[in-house]
């Protein structure tokens, strides 16, 4: 007798197994298993399909995650027509030929479409409560709190552009029967529109571009409960050839604008998305609009903060026409140390910007002492080792970057507590300071200078390390030598800035 196990997670399209009485199928992990699953949450050996006489019946054979009959954990129970069973990140519905014939399953409504404008208004979820007529709309609004609050909660804490558009359309794809999901934003690149996330299976597949197109254009949200059978869609192979069984589309609104779209489709005739879907993934929309066009308005900010903090930093290297570069070449070499060192992006950025601003007080040391070509005097070296703390006075007046003035104001401190300002010693010193002084010494070892020529890399790298842990935070050093050996330091050639000048703050995929 053939039965078939239609899939709604974990994977798509339907597996049929033909069992006789007596036979059986193990689903699992492992690679004895007549049906193998990839998954790390299931037992090698997870459950097992059997069939006696008429009747087939699923047993859970001691997993370690269970398996779920129809949402309840289950050891052994005799399948039915329509039942629902969920292991893992696997859910399948089963269903037998020999019971069709006299048992329905009930398919979601197949409308060929619904269309609608949706401006969410104050506590609207809260309201459904007045019409909850039994357990599963309860549950359905539950379902849908849950979801408004996890995307709320993204509005407000993540700010990154890259990383938001990914973790919201995650959190929908947890939330919906969707196989696929994608995240779309015009008028980038002087394209109508472009994907800044994706999930789900074959996400890299096409998709209905008549539907992103009218909602964009047009600002409603689309349900095609069954796109096959829509006359709009009769010459669209994608949809033919991949057997989109439900598509559900929805703009993303920024104030009055509309600034992308957030299209969802599942393959499973058996989970075809509802009105009540369609609802939520409107409101969820305006939501997502709001977050990304705050996320971006940030993201040009914090391009604009670097861009003027990088030309001031040219305008004081003017006055040492030797050190031209310098400042952003420590920056990137430092944020290098610091990745070796495990430091997390957020420490990383706070390196990188003490890094390009380490020598800003130097804007007060006359040009004269700057580009003085013999030794300095006591006075002279006086003045500039007053630089650190000129530096801080001018940090203070910057709001919300007060994490700035530890490396900038120790990063001439020595591990033996022999450096200045304050003669701090070891771990005393800042950590982002410690790994700024490995970064500006091999720098200025490097760089020409009035009273002396570059000296070459290998030779700086020796020197380092001949003063690691006397001069120098010995860690740091280790990750910059270690860098330099495998050949993955990016060394700072008079072209090195060039590189970096069209955005120094540091790109995601190095978080």
């Amino acid at each position: 007798m053939e039965v078939e196990l239609i899939w709604q997670t974990g994977k798509t399209g339907t597996t049929r197994l033909d069992l006789e009485p007596g036979q059986s199928v193990t689903i699992g992990r492992g690679g004895d298993t007549e049906l193998r699953l990839s998954d790390a949450r299931l037992s090698r050996r997870h459950c097992v399909l059997s069939r006696t006489g008429g009747k087939f019946t699923l047993e859970d054979l001691n997993s370690q995650n269970g398996t779920f009959l129809n949402g309840k954990p289950v050891k052994k129970s005799v399948l039915s027509h329509g039942d629902k069973v969920s292991i893992g990140a696997y859910t399948f519905v089963f269903g037998s030929k020999a019971e069709t014939e006299t048992t329905t399953i009930e398919i979601p409504s197949a409308t060929t479409e619904i269309k609608l404008r949706y401006e969410p208004q104050k506590k609207e979820f809260l309201a459904t409560t007045t019409s909850i007529s039994g357990v599963q709309d309860l549950e359905r609004v539950k379902h849908d709190l849950e979801m408004i609050y996890r995307i709320g909660n993204l509005v407000s804490s993540e700010q990154n552009p890259s990383k938001l558009f990914q973790r919201l359309l995650e959190a929908i794809m947890e939330a919906l029967p969707a196989d696929r999901g994608f995240l779309l934003l015009v008028g980038n690149r002087g394209l109508p529109f472009e994907i800044v996330a994706r999930s789900g299976t074959d996400s890299d597949a096409s998709f209905s571009r008549t539907v992103i197109d009218e909602t964009v254009m047009n600002g409603v949200s689309i349900l095609t409960a069954d796109p096959l059978a829509d006359t709009r869609f009769q010459a669209s192979d994608s949809i033919a050839i991949q057997n989109l069984r439900s598509i559900m589309c929805v703009p993303l609104k920024a104030e009055d604008r509309i600034i992308g779209a957030i299209y969802l489709d599942s393959h499973n005739p058996m989970q075809r998305f509802a009105e009540q879907d369609l609802h939520l993934l409107s409101a969820v929309g305006v939501q997502a609009g709001m977050a990304i066009q705050r996320a971006k308005l940030v993201d040009r900010l914090q391009v604009l903060f670097f861009d003027t903090v990088r030309a001031l930093v040219a305008t004081i290297e003017t006055k040492d026409p030797y050190t031209k570069g310098h400042s952003e070449r420590v920056s990137a070499l430092a944020v290098q140390i610091g990745k070796d060192l495990k430091i997390p992006s957020a420490g990383l950025r706070t390196i990188q910007l003490a890094g390009l601003m380490h020598d800003i007080g130097k804007i007060g040391v006359p040009e004269q002492i700057l580009n003085k070509p013999g030794q300095l005097s006591d006075a002279e070296y006086e003045l500039i080792q007053r630089h650190p703390s000129e530096g801080i006075k001018i940090i203070k007046n910057i709001r919300y970057v007060e994490n700035l003035i530890g490396p900038v104001l120790h990063h001439h401190e020595r591990w033996d507590g022999k450096g200045y300002p304050e003669g701090q010693s070891k771990n005393k010193i800042p950590l982002g300071a410690r790994i700024i002084a490995v970064a500006d010494a091999f720098d200025a070892m490097t760089s020409a200078r009035p009273y002396r020529p570059a000296i070459p890399f290998k030779n700086a790298v020796q020197e380092l390390q001949k003063k690691a842990g006397q001069q120098f935070d010995p860690d740091a050093v280790k990750a910059f030598v270690s860098r330099f050996e495998k050949g993955r330091l990016e060394t700072p050639d008079r072209s090195f800035s060039d590189t970096i000048a069209e955005g120094i703050f540091l790109k995601e995929e190095d978080d």
